[in-house]
């Protein structure tokens, strides 16, 4: 399916660059006018803030959790163990989720601009997360039986629901 992305010698460099140039847009985009309309103003800041909150969170716990086998890019690393604890119980990939939530909780707190860049790099995750998928199963067997047990790629469903 994304055999072509990357070759064997190739760990995604272009998925990183660009996931890494997508989030400073985001970030640029919060900068820019026009801000959230009337009351929306005064609220969306603070929502904007916990869901920031909560994303960072995640992210650290996800992070963490992969400990020496966390890596940016798609390819899994050489003697790497699949890690299905922690967020990785719930779903398939809690950082990438975290990055959603924290980025679009900074897209409340200051821009509508921010969400154009942020739907973009959800589909960049998106395309990134389903080669991952493929790279994985590639290296441990057990993936697949993973992958049913936590049908949800980016949040949580119950292992009957199809689809991400």
């Amino acid at each position: 399916m994304h055999e072509s992305s990357t070759s064997a010698e190739d760990r995604g460099d272009r998925w990183v660059v660009a996931q890494f140039l997508l989030m400073l847009l985001v970030l640029a985009a919060g900068w820019l006018p026009p801000g959230w309309p009337g009351p929306a103003d005064w609220v969306l800041p603070g929502v904007g803030a916990v869901c920031s909150l909560l994303g960072a969170l995640v992210a650290v716990w996800a992070w963490r959790t992969l400990d020496r086998a966390a890596t940016p890019y798609p390819r899994p690393r050489e003697g790497g163990r699949m890690i299905d604890t922690g967020p990785y119980a719930y779903v398939r990939h809690p950082i990438y989720s975290a990055g959603l939530l924290f980025l679009a909780g900074y897209a409340l707190a200051t821009s509508p601009a921010a969400l154009v860049p942020l739907v973009a790099l959800a589909v960049l995750w998106r395309n990134k997360a389903a080669l991952e998928e493929e790279l994985l199963a590639r290296c441990y067997p057990e993936y697949r039986d993973y992958r049913a047990r936590v049908p949800g790629a980016f949040f949580p469903r119950p292992a009957s629901a199809s689809g991400d």
